[in-house]
This record gives structure tokens, sequence and C-alpha cells, in this order.
């Protein structure tokens, strides 16, 4: 089903289409470093308009990572704290990419 055709099934005017280009929770080459890093690109269609046409918004790549600072050692974890955080970073990112606001000094 195209964006377009999905939105309407939905009654949207819009669609939010977020493509997740990368998520992981482990630090590359390690298995008890632990750092979420997610990472895609966004964009908006009008479901008046043919799917073709209809792309009104797109953004560039964006990524997040959480822990900003030091990955987390850990051993045998549950990391749904870690995908839970990331997925907030990201998704309140994305979201900023449509109002004005004032930048975060700390994240």
């Amino acid at each position: 089903m195209d964006k377009t055709e999905l939105g309407r099934t939905f009654d949207a005017d819009y669609v939010l289409f977020v493509t997740v280009e990368r998520f992981t929770t482990v630090e590359p080459g390690s298995t008890n470093l632990h750092r979420g890093r997610l990472s895609g690109v966004a964009a908006v269609y009008q479901t008046s308009l043919p799917e073709r046409e209809a792309c009104v918004w797109s953004g560039d790549d964006f990524e997040v990572v959480y822990p900003k600072d030091i990955a987390e050692v850990r051993v045998g974890f549950d990391d749904r704290g870690i995908q839970q955080e990331t997925m907030r970073i990201f998704a309140a990112q994305l979201v900023r990419r449509f109002y004005d606001h004032e930048e975060d000094r700390i994240q």
C-alpha cells in the first residue's frame, strides 16, 4: 500500500513516514558495552495527492546516541531501558523539526 493510500485509510490528511536506517543497543565490536544508536530519515506526504507527487517535506538523515558520553558496561541485562530512551530521544528530535524551539543544553 502506498503512503497516501495508507493515510486515506485512516482518514488522515498527512502521513509522517519514518525510515529507520540503523538501530542498535550494543557498541560495535563489543558484547558488554551498551549504547543506543538510532538513525533514520523522515518525510511527510499529503494524502490528497498521488504518492509520486505527495511528498511535501523531507528531512535530512539524523542519528541519536544514548547515553551520549560513554557506553554503559553491563553483563547479562535486559536492554529495554536503553531501547526506550533511545527511541524517546529520536522521537523528540524528529518532532522538533516541525516547530520553533530553543535547543537543549543537556540531552
